[in-house]
């Protein structure tokens, strides 16, 4: 398939012999000829994009977990192909949409009024929040300012003498069997855990357990926690603990809610931080299947990197290298332009004839337009 060192140097070669047999390595450095491969590699990748080439897609699944909204992909992928996620065993893509419309999914399908009262912890009396009871002498629940984007007060919470202690609502009237989302955010002093659960007053039972929230010094992101109220439940509590003897941590925005957001998902989006989610969120394990573009691999080793897709585009490169290099000292190049158009076409015939993104074809034998 050929090294960049191969056919760098042959470039530099070809422009030596044009340029008063000036050294190769004086005229172009090693980094300098590796550069330009990677900018000709970056041209190269976004027209096998724009041919949907095999070269450059590949194909993964994500396994989703019951309300878990945002997945982590085990693969690298430079976006998502448009028409390529589908779930397994569907004939349908799923819609891509952007990270915005998860607003208007929620708008659409939660109701927009808190069952928590005093979710926010404005209010006070007499130093404990209203609305809310410290499990047992030894935890501390205080006022403080310290709320997330700075309005009003938020819950401080110190466990003084004990573990796992916790400030609990009052009774939540529920209705069985439903979806409910309960949503806040948090922060801990450093090495502080904090955790949240529900607990099913009608069946004397933890709906969700204590779970412990990954540590952050600063205002979390929006928690999203989706749950099913179990068959007879018609009252819940919501628990937030400091999990550990002297652990110190603080909520606020606490809102728990009814929604339909729960389904198998009808769209996806992916994250600025590359993360995929779903829409909406799924209420099962589904397995999504993902075309996805690999990222392109920049040359970083001159004498042992090995050019990309094949070898198909070695012949390109090289030509394109000695038009670079002679388009900088000023020298007519206007030959290895025609030329580099013509190994360009001629290499893009060959990706063509490799093969390119395969679409799921899907029969109409048996409808009423197939007959």
């Amino acid at each position: 398939m050929g090294t960049l060192k191969t056919h760098a140097d042959l470039a530099a070669i070809k422009i030596r012999d044009l340029a008063d047999n000036a050294p190769a390595n004086i005229l172009f450095s090693e980094a300098n000829r590796m550069a330009f491969v990677n900018d000709i590699l970056e041209r190269i990748y976004y027209k096998l994009v724009f041919a949907e080439s095999e070269l450059v897609y590949a194909e993964g699944t994500i396994t989703t977990v019951d309300t878990v909204p945002e997945y982590t992909p085990s693969f690298t992928h430079n976006g998502f192909l448009r028409d390529g996620v589908w779930l397994d065993g569907e004939d349908w893509y799923l819609a891509q949409v952007s990270e915005a419309a998860k607003v208007g999914y929620d708008s659409n399908a939660i109701s927009s009024t808190s069952e928590v009262v005093n979710g926010d912890f404005e209010d006070w009396t007499s130093g404990d929040a209203d609305n809310w009871t410290d499990s047992t002498s030894a935890v501390s629940d205080e006022e403080t300012s310290s709320s997330y984007g700075g309005c009003g007060s938020s819950m401080k919470l110190t466990a003084t003498g004990a573990a796992s202690q916790y400030i609990q609502s009052d009774a939540i009237t529920v209705t069985a069997d439903q979806k409910y989302w309960l949503r806040f955010r948090y922060k801990n002093t450093a090495d502080d855990v904090a955790q949240y659960a529900v607990y099913d007053v009608s069946n004397s039972a933890d709906i969700v357990s204590a779970t412990d929230l990954d540590s952050t010094t600063s205002w979390s992101a929006e928690q999203n926690i989706g749950f099913v109220t179990p068959t007879g439940c018609t009252s819940i509590y919501i628990r937030l603990y400091a999990k550990t003897d002297g652990d110190i941590v603080w909520f606020d925005n606490v809102w728990l809610a009814t929604g339909s957001t729960f389904s198998e998902p009808e769209a996806y989006y992916i994250a600025e931080n590359g993360d995929v989610g779903f829409l909406w969120v799924p209420d099962d394990a589904y397995t999504v299947h993902v075309q996805y573009w690999e990222p392109i691999t920049q040359m970083s080793t001159y004498a042992t990197d090995t050019l990309p897709w094949g070898g198909i585009f070695n012949q390109y490169i090289q030509r394109m290298l000695i038009f670079e290099m002679k388009e900088i000292l000023e020298m007519d190049n206007s030959r290895d332009a025609l030329m580099a158009e013509i190994e360009l076409g001629e290499a893009m015939n060959m990706v063509y004839a490799r093969g390119v993104r395969k679409r799921r074809q899907v029969s109409d034998m048996f409808s009423v337009g197939g007959i």
